[in-house]
């Protein structure tokens, strides 16, 4: 889990029963999503985050190099609600990372739950356009 989310967000899902890794007990407060991406995918985890990931290819390849599936919680949003949604589509989230095997991303809504996939290639394909 993202410093970004740790503590409050943290606990709940642990209360909920998910195991749960903060960042901050493994790398330095701080590091940078191209360093910590890399760490998370050679210990198999997902993350979990409020990154956007949107503007950086150098965090999506990252993302997508180290195979790290990734869940953004978007939308304005206390840590109790964002904790919410994801407790609820946990079986959701469940069955998604046993179907999948290539890197993705998940965008989720904190408002409303509604979620969007962003697989490797939709990721490649944005990259090919900004480079025309």
């Amino acid at each position: 889990m993202d410093e970004n989310l740790c503590g409050h967000f943290a606990a709940r899902l642990r209360l909920a029963g998910l195991r749960v890794e903060e960042l901050h007990q493994h790398l330095p407060r701080g590091t940078k999503d191209t360093e910590w991406l890399p760490y998370v995918g050679s210990q198999g985890w997902v993350a979990v985050t409020l990154d956007l990931f949107r503007d950086d290819p150098e965090e999506q390849l990252a993302l997508m190099m180290h195979r790290v599936p990734v869940f953004v919680l978007v939308g304005r949003a206390t840590q109790d609600a964002r904790a919410d949604v994801f407790i609820r589509k946990r079986k959701w989230i469940r069955r998604l990372l046993e179907s999948r095997t290539d890197p993705f991303m998940v965008r989720i809504s904190a408002v409303t739950g509604q979620h969007t996939l962003v697989s490797f290639d939709d990721l490649l394909n944005r990259y090919a356009r900004r480079r025309r």
